[in-house]
Formats: structure tokens, sequence, C-alpha cells
């Protein structure tokens, strides 16, 4: 059996606030996602209360805490945070990414990124292999022992999902939360999201191609 219990360290990426969740280590620079205004465009769907506005705050809180509980456990078992957690997800979700294309999905800096990358390709988790055609890029991609612990970490949140997508019923209330969601990031870093997941070959759905540059063209 994988060992996944290297002698435990102080992590330089943990962090534990729903507002850390798109940095990849404390105190990165999260230019990527500024905060949005908080006045609502009275040109985009019905006007909401603010009670209404805050108690879907709550609801995110809410769910946001269940979501990542099991793999918190998992991450400090070994020493990790979820900063290390987010580069394992989107390491296996696209083997091979540039480092480029991760630190734009992440929406952090490059200084952000290396102190928490070194330590799981030290750990043996990832690894960099040199590109096909210049040999001086860099690409990563997950080891067993990375893919293990990934396949750890996304057992319990899929779980959850499906069992919340299963709840939310006709394909049109899916549709709405993954329009929900994706309406929460800025629009500036919707689009740069858009098309480094199009170069990576993820097919957007038309609630995530809402709100990007294409999608007000062709309105």
């Amino acid at each position: 059996m994988t060992d996944l219990n290297p002698k435990p360290r102080a992590s330089s990426g943990t962090d534990t606030t729903p507002g850390a969740a798109g940095q990849a280590g404390s105190g990165g620079n999260h230019s990527a996602l500024k905060t949005p205004s908080i006045h609502a465009d009275p040109t985009i769907g019905p006007a909401h209360t603010d009670d209404e506005v805050v108690r879907f705050i709550e609801l995110m809180f809410f769910a946001y805490r269940a979501f990542i509980h099991e793999p918190d456990a998992i991450l400090e078992e070994i020493g990790y945070g979820r900063a290390h957690h987010r580069v394992l997800h989107f390491v296996q979700r696209h083997p091979g990414i540039r480092i480029s294309r991760l630190l734009v999905i992440l929406g952090i800096t490059k200084q952000s990124l290396a102190p928490v990358l070194k330590q799981l390709i030290a750990d043996g988790f990832v690894a960099q292999v040199p590109g096909d055609e210049d040999k001086r890029e860099r690409h990563l991609e997950l080891t067993s022992r990375g893919a293990t612990l990934f396949a750890r970490l996304v057992q319990p949140q899929r779980e959850r999902v499906r069992a919340a997508l299963d709840a939310a019923g006709e394909a049109g209330a899916q549709d709405a939360v993954r329009r929900f969601l994706w309406q929460i990031v800025p629009a500036d870093a919707r689009e740069d999201l858009a098309e480094a997941l199009t170069d990576l070959g993820v097919a957007l759905t038309d609630g995530e191609q809402a709100g990007t540059g294409d999608d007000r063209e062709a309105a």
C-alpha cells in the first residue's frame, strides 16, 4: 500500500477561510480575482433584497465548510493544506499542464505557487516533465503516489456534489447552479479562465460561457 503519511511539517499553503479558496499559498497575490462591485446591475435579472443575498452568502459558507471538511482532515495527516489540494486537483484534471496555465486557473503568482509545488515534487506527488516540442518548458503531472492521494481527497467531495445535484433535480436547475457559481467570478477573471480551460480542451457549458467576451459579443 502506498504510504501517504510523510513526516508532518508546517504547511506554507494552509488556509482555513472560504475567502482563501483561490490562492495557492498564504499571502499569495490574488489579483486575478478582484472584488466586484457590490452594487447590483439593473440590466441583469430581477432585483434581490439584501437579506436574500446575505442568505445565499450564508449557504455558501455552510456548503463550503462541508465541502472541504473531509479533505482537510486527510491533508492535515501529511502536513499539507488546501493550496496543495488545489494544485493536485488541477494537475490531475489536466495532465501535462504548463505552469503558466496552472497560474491562470489558480489566479495566483508564480512566487505563490513555487513553495507549494516544490514541496509536492519533493514529496513525490507531482512530477515535472520537459515539453515535447520545447524542452525548456516544464509540464506537470501526478505520480502514482499523487494519483492515490488525489483519489482519497476527491472521493468525499464527489459524493457530496453528486448528492446535491441529484437533489437539485432537473437539468435546468443544475445549469442554473453552474451559471450562479460562474457569475460569482469577476468578468475579467472569467475570460482568462475560459481561455485557459478551452486551451486545455475543456468544453464549457452554456452557464460557464455566460458573461465571457464571446458571450457578450453574441448577445
